[in-house]
């Protein structure tokens, strides 16, 4: 399967936010790993895991990502 398709999440409604969930595996889901990183250093990996979190997301005005990133059908968030 091609890099590009095995990343495609769908966000599911989570209170204020979303849980993101893998499109391809239904107990995969993006969650933060180390969260002392996110206190200490203000970062934390992103990775896979199979408990679900809710996020808060902001989809970005697809005017500001660079063309050459940018595909008819694709949406910007952070």
């Amino acid at each position: 399967m091609h890099d590009r398709l095995r990343l495609q999440w769908e966000f599911r409604p989570c209170g204020k936010g979303f849980i993101i969930n893998s499109v391809h595996s239904s107990d995969s889901f993006l969650m933060l790993q180390d969260l002392k990183g996110l206190h200490l250093e203000g970062s934390a990996k992103v990775v896979t895991g199979t408990f679900p979190t809710c996020w808060e997301v902001e989809v970005i005005d697809d005017r500001s990502v660079p063309a050459s990133v940018d595909e008819p059908g694709d949406i910007f968030a952070r």
